[in-house]
């Protein structure tokens, strides 16, 4: 399967209804394989359709109007008070159960592997085609804390402090220090269901 990330709006071309499909390989007494598409059958419309973190308002306006990023860290500050309920607020929306990107596939996964367990087989893997994992941002303002060399960090704390000026990097630094996932079309976008 390939990523394509589809979606459901005004001016698509049309409906698709592609039906639910889901396969299983059995690998001996070694793997069972469970796959399907996880873009159109069950997907929820939200909150994918602003499947990027560092565009969503919430975290815009803290950017907008916070622009000490060094105040990002400290518990002291308004700055870090008000990222913890900007931070807050947009992990309810990963964790909402209303979300959902696999559906009634849960009860396929669920059984498959149940049964897999039940036979004795060691693995069971899901071959999803959206990413599992949480891709989490790095914190561009602590970069020059990993270079060896002075003057090359020097030249990356130079660099960092024109980012400053930028809202994306602060949002991208503000969504970083509270681990919030900036892509949510995968399954970091759908934290209940992991």
């Amino acid at each position: 399967m390939e990523m394509l990330p589809l979606r459901h709006m005004p001016g698509s071309m049309g409906v698709i209804d592609i039906g639910n499909f889901a396969q299983t390989v059995q690998w001996g007494d070694l793997a069972t394989f469970v796959s399907f598409e996880t873009r159109i059958s069950y997907r929820s419309r939200d909150p994918t359709l602003n499947s990027n973190t560092l565009s969503d308002a919430r975290i815009i306006d803290f950017a907008e109007k916070y622009d000490n990023v060094e105040a990002y860290e400290d518990p002291d500050s308004e700055e870090y008070a008000e990222l913890q309920i900007v931070a807050a607020a947009l992990n309810a929306t990963l964790w909402d159960p209303e979300y959902t990107m696999i559906g009634e596939n849960i009860n396929i996964l669920s059984k498959v592997f149940s049964e897999s367990k039940a036979y004795g087989v060691t693995w069971q893997i899901w071959a999803a085609n959206t990413a599992l994992g949480p891709a989490v941002k790095a914190n561009f303002f602590t970069l020059a804390d990993l270079v060896e060399d002075p003057d090359q960090a020097d030249q990356v704390r130079d660099f960092t402090d024109l980012l400053k000026g930028s809202s994306f990097f602060r949002r991208y630094v503000a969504a970083t220090l509270q681990l919030i996932p900036w892509n949510r079309d995968g399954h970091p976008g759908f934290a209940h269901e992991k």
